[in-house]
């Protein structure tokens, strides 16, 4: 009995240690039964839908491209349907033939049960590929829809009709599993940004999966000096190391991570950036503003783009397009410095509603129409004047004219249309808008997370405070 005991087990742990393991290799072809990574702008698509009311296929920028077990989240298989098209089934652990689905001449992407799901068929045009619904509530044989990104960086994905194909992103770049064999290492990710902070801000630290096969020796890290750190042990396979990052210092910061098996000469490296700034003044700065909204100065902000007061380039007959323009911005640490005169809206009370005036153009934002809007000279006007909501710290802009019109009245929303410019929209373009407020920047004292208390002293005259042996003038700046 002890003989057969002691050969299951051994026989158990040579199952665990020859477990097939799959690195990931770039095509430009797919077959039916291969595994695959779908991706685009670093992202990987996922069998997850953002929940039954959201109908977007999401994605993950933490994935691997070596060490698999073929069940990652963010792992596809192909089913034959026909005619060159196939069934897109997630490998993912736990789910059982998940099948990735399109309702007929609807955006909604659901992930349905087995035989639920349409046929799609994935077209390469060099290296990069198109996947579409195949004949899915049609008839005859053609591709109708095709997965395209909601809106610029938002890496989510509906099904949206061949004709807008300009307009949303859609080259996934495929890779296909192959069986592992020779020593590797990986690491998801493989880039840490921890972006720009003020000066003593808390920073959240990043946490590194590290996968690793078919080597002799063991796996050992190096290469992290301060502001940055690095913890964790390596015994196994999908181990993970935490990256933390220190803010006090100001500076520009970049180091690389190594991870590496002596033994066997193979390494992988994360590169690790943080740039830490100094207290911004609040007078001049506009600082992410998330609570009820009361009069003043802002930028009106969606995904890399303010709101300015120029049309958006003109249409085929040399008019100017009916849609309010946009100034490219990227803001630091929460933070807008300078912003140029034609971003910056005067959001004030009107009876019930609210106006946004631009000084530079000495003019108001209005909502003219469907999917318009440009700058009007009247602020009384309805089309001037707009209902605000806020909720988790955005806004939503509900135009009065166009909420009141008899022709398409859900076009009432302010949102931004990537580089089509802001108007009036329905829901379905964008998203609620977030707000920047001049002089809404946080001190560097309210910056810090040391618990030391402040301490007020006067000195010439000048009143200063002092904490961690630091010397901040009242408004937050360092005093060097």
């Amino acid at each position: 009995m002890r003989k057969i005991f002691t050969f299951f087990v051994a026989m158990l742990f040579a199952g665990s240690m020859f477990a097939v393991q799959y690195n990931a290799e770039k095509v430009t072809s797919v077959k039916a039964g291969g595994l695959y990574i779908f991706e685009r702008n670093g992202h990987a698509l996922i069998n997850s839908t953002g929940g039954s009311t959201t109908y977007k296929l999401q994605t993950t920028d933490t994935y691997s491209k070596e060490g698999l077990a073929g069940d990652e989240s963010y792992i596809w298989t192909l089913e034959s349907a026909g005619t060159d098209s196939f069934k897109i089934i997630t490998k993912a652990a736990g789910a059982t033939h998940v099948e990735l689905n399109n309702q007929s001449n609807k955006t909604n992407i659901a992930l349905a049960s087995a035989g639920g799901g349409c046929k799609w068929k994935i077209t390469f045009n060099s290296d990069v590929a198109l996947i579409a619904t195949w004949n899915a509530g049609y008839t005859g044989e053609s591709c109708n829809r095709f997965l395209g990104e909601c809106s610029s960086g938002s890496n989510d994905y509906r099904a949206y009709a061949m004709a807008n194909l300009d307009q949303y992103g859609h080259d996934f770049t495929v890779y296909e599993l192959k069986e592992a064999s020779d020593p590797y290492i990986s690491v998801a990710p493989s880039t840490v940004d921890f972006g720009s902070v003020i000066q003593n801000a808390s920073v959240t630290p990043v946490k590194v999966k590290v996968n690793f096969g078919n080597l002799t020796g063991t796996v050992s890290y190096e290469g992290l000096t301060a502001p940055f750190s690095a913890a964790g042990t390596i015994a196994a396979s999908g181990d993970e190391i935490t990256i933390s990052a220190d803010a006090s210092t100001v500076g520009d910061y970049s180091q690389t991570l190594t991870i590496k098996s002596a033994a066997d000469s193979k390494s992988a490296t994360v590169t690790v950036t943080l740039k830490v700034l100094e207290p911004a003044d609040p007078s001049a700065a506009y600082g992410l503003y998330k609570a009820a909204l009361v009069e003043g100065d802002y930028i009106i902000y969606y995904n890399g783009y303010a709101m300015n007061n120029a049309p958006v380039g003109q249409d085929g007959g040399g008019k100017d397009i009916a849609r309010l323009g946009f100034m490219t911005v990227t803001p630091m640490a929460d933070i807008i410095s300078g912003p140029d005169a034609s971003i910056i809206w005067h959001i004030a009370k009107s009876g019930e509603y609210w106006t946004l005036y631009n000084a530079a153009a000495n003019k108001y934002a209005g909502g003219t129409g469907k999917n318009n809007a440009k700058m009007i000279e009247d602020g009384t006007a309805a089309e001037a004047l707009w209902t605000v909501t806020v909720s988790d710290g955005v806004y939503e802009f509900e135009n009065k004219a166009r909420a009141e019109s008899s022709t398409s009245p859900d076009n009432k929303w302010l949102r931004n249309n990537g580089t089509n410019g802001f108007a009036c929209y329905a829901t379905n373009t964008g998203k609620a808008l977030s707000l920047y407020k001049k002089g809404n920047v946080p001190s560097a004292v309210e910056n810090t997370t040391v618990s030391t208390t402040a301490v007020k002293v006067i000195e010439n005259g000048q009143l200063f405070i002092i904490r961690d042996g630091v010397r901040y003038t009242v408004t937050g700046a360092v005093v060097r």
